[in-house]
């Protein structure tokens, strides 16, 4: 299922909080990213259409989830051919939508780093089209993770390239004209 209409895509970034955007967000489908613990109303929202990750350990703990899934779509971004099948070890049948393996090629040459989930999705809506994209709680790590582990996070800082992301997303808002809410 390919997310259609508008679009607000939330990052875990810590800068999210004290914006307010809660309802904003809340206006359209909604993909977010990994294992949240908990959603402020207030400053996230609490709608969450998707769910997007390339991590099978997200795999793993939403595996454990004990209830109703707060989302009601898988978006996957396997980093690599092999990460692949960890997508068939998830035991809630929601519908599936993976990024094309040429798409994830695509965004690696320009990146010249392994892509995060966050600009795999970015650059998903452009090459599908999507017009009506709002970008909240993105800011490439000039602060964490409001709920990672700071160790965890020094060690996806060396695999992906945040400045360079950065970049290349601004460029896909400003040339699709989307909504950027800092």
């Amino acid at each position: 299922m390919i997310p259609n209409g508008s679009i607000s895509v939330v990052g875990n970034s810590q800068s999210l909080f004290g914006k307010g955007y809660g309802p904003q967000i809340d206006q359209h489908t909604t993909i977010r990213f990994n294992h949240i613990p908990s959603l402020d109303p207030v400053h996230q929202g609490v709608r969450w259409d998707y769910m997007a990750t390339s991590n099978p350990r997200e795999i793993k703990k939403w595996n454990n989830h004990d209830g109703e899934l707060p989302f009601k779509n898988f978006f996957f971004t396997p980093w690599a051919a092999s990460e692949e099948r960890h997508h068939n070890a998830r035991k809630w049948q929601t519908p599936m939508y993976a990024t094309p393996r040429e798409v994830w090629e695509e965004v690696q040459q320009i990146t010249k780093a392994r892509p995060s989930t966050g600009i795999l999705v970015l650059y998903t809506l452009y090459k599908l089209g999507l017009e009506d994209v709002h970008i909240f709680g993105f800011d490439w790590k000039a602060t964490p993770t409001y709920y990672n582990d700071p160790i965890k996070e020094k060690g996806e800082s060396k695999m992906h390239d945040y400045v360079d992301e950065r970049k290349i997303c601004m460029e896909l808002i400003s040339k699709n004209n989307w909504k950027y809410h800092v």
